[in-house]
Formats: C-alpha cells, structure tokens, sequence
C-alpha cells in the first residue's frame, strides 16, 4: 500500500525541511533540481515509462509537490534528495532575521 511505502519517511519536520531548503533555491535552480530528480528516476525506468518536465513555474509549492509525486509513485530515495537538496541551499547565503 502507497501509505506504507511513506510513513518512515514522512513526516512534519521532513516535510518542513524539504519545503524550507527548497526556499532557499531560485525558481531555475528548483527546476533544475527536479530536473534532477527526474533523471535519477529516469535512469531505472524503461523509455515508455520515463519522466519528464513539461511545463514549471519554479514555486517552491509546485516543486515540492512534484518531489513529493516523485517519492511516492516512482521510488526516488528521500535520502539522496535531502543530501544533494541541502548541498544546494547550503550554498546560499542565510537571509538576515531567520
């Protein structure tokens, strides 16, 4: 069952991190990263069954809810995405005030 399948990695604080380093990236760099994303799951799915970016604004929403669509249905390791997500944020400046 799907629900099963995120339950060890889902839950409030995941969810907060994820939407708060995606925060800290620029719309292209968001798209960029879930281009990413898409190629890691793509390089073990058959070519009819591939992922592909059609259309992103590059809101953090969108682009988290499009993580998220991707842990779920398509196996991408949360894991892996956290590290390479944090690789990311943690190069950007720290906004003043947080």
């Amino acid at each position: 069952m799907l629900l099963d399948h995120i339950k060890p990695i889902d839950s409030r604080d995941d969810r907060t991190e994820i939407f708060f380093l995606l925060g800290f990236l620029t719309p292209a760099e968001r798209v960029a990263f879930l281009q990413w994303a898409c190629d890691v799951v793509n390089e073990r799915s058959p070519a009819w069954g591939r992922v592909i970016i059609t259309e992103s604004t590059g809101e953090v929403a969108e682009a988290y809810w499009d993580l998220m669509l991707l842990v779920a249905q398509r196996d991408l390791q949360l894991d892996a995405v956290l590290r390479r997500l944090e690789k990311l944020a943690s190069a950007k400046p720290l906004a003043r005030g947080i």
